[in-house]
C-alpha cells in the first residue's frame, strides 16, 4: 500500500476521532494536509503515527526534532493526540471548516491561518494529488452504498472496474455518515453481496 493510500485510511479514522463528517471534501482536506506535513502514517519515517506532525505528548511519545514533533508508539496514540490538538481554541477555524465540509481550498486557507505551522498554500498544492488518492476509495455521493448490520458495524460497498468488495467503516467514523447513505441490513444484504471482503 502506498503512503497516499495509507493517508486516505488515516483520514477516515481521524475524522471519526474528531467527530467530523466523513465526506469527500473532508477526506481530501485531511489527505492534502497530511501530504503537506509529511509525518508518518505508520513507521515509514521518524514521526511514527503522526501524519500532521503534532507536538502533543501522549503515552510513550517522544520528540524527534527541536520543534517537539512527536513519535508515537501506537496508531491510537497518534490519532488521540491529533484529536486533542485540534480541539484547542487556536484550531477552531479548521474544526469549523470540517464540521461544515467546506471545500479543501477553504480548509487549506483555514489551516494556514492558524499557529499549526503548515502553510495554507502548501496544503492547497497537495489537493489535486489528495483528490486522486481519495478517488481510488471514494465515489460520488449518488453512488454511495453503506450497509449497517444489526450489531452496528457499517460496511462500505466499493466498485472498481469489474471488481467489487466491502470495506468495514472505522467504528468512530460510522456515526458521521449521513443517514441517507445507510441501508440497514435485513439479514440478506451482506449474505448475498459481501464478496471478497
Amino acid at each position: 500500500m502506498s503512503v497516499m493510500q495509507l493517508r486516505v485510511g488515516w483520514s477516515s479514522l481521524v475524522l471519526g476521532y474528531i467527530q467530523r463528517p466523513l465526506t469527500l471534501n473532508n477526506m481530501v482536506s485531511m489527505v492534502a494536509w497530511a501530504s503537506a506535513e509529511g509525518g508518518g502514517v505508520g513507521t515509514e519515517n521518524e514521526a511514527h503515527f503522526n501524519p500532521l506532525n503534532t507536538t502533543q505528548r501522549l503515552g510513550l511519545s517522544y520528540p524527534i526534532n527541536v520543534d517537539g514533533v512527536q513519535s508515537y508508539a501506537r496508531q491510537a496514540d497518534g490519532l488521540t493526540a491529533t484529536a486533542v490538538t485540534l480541539d484547542y481554541p487556536a484550531y477552531a477555524a479548521i474544526m469549523e471548516c470540517l464540521a461544515n465540509s467546506t471545500t479543501p481550498l477553504a480548509t487549506a486557507d483555514a489551516i494556514g491561518s492558524t499557529p499549526w505551522g503548515t502553510p495554507g498554500e502548501l496544503v492547497a498544492q497537495c489537493i489535486d494529488e489528495a483528490a486522486q488518492a481519495v478517488a481510488q476509495y471514494w465515489t460520488t455521493e449518488a453512488d454511495m452504498l453503506f450497509i449497517k448490520e444489526p450489531n452496528g458495524q457499517v460496511y462500505w460497498f466499493i466498485a472498481s472496474g469489474a471488481a467489487s468488495y466491502w470495506r468495514l467503516v472505522p467504528p468512530k467514523a460510522a456515526p458521521m455518515l449521513p443517514a441517507s447513505w445507510l441501508v440497514v441490513d435485513d439479514g440478506t444484504w451482506l449474505a448475498l453481496w459481501k464478496i471478497g471482503a
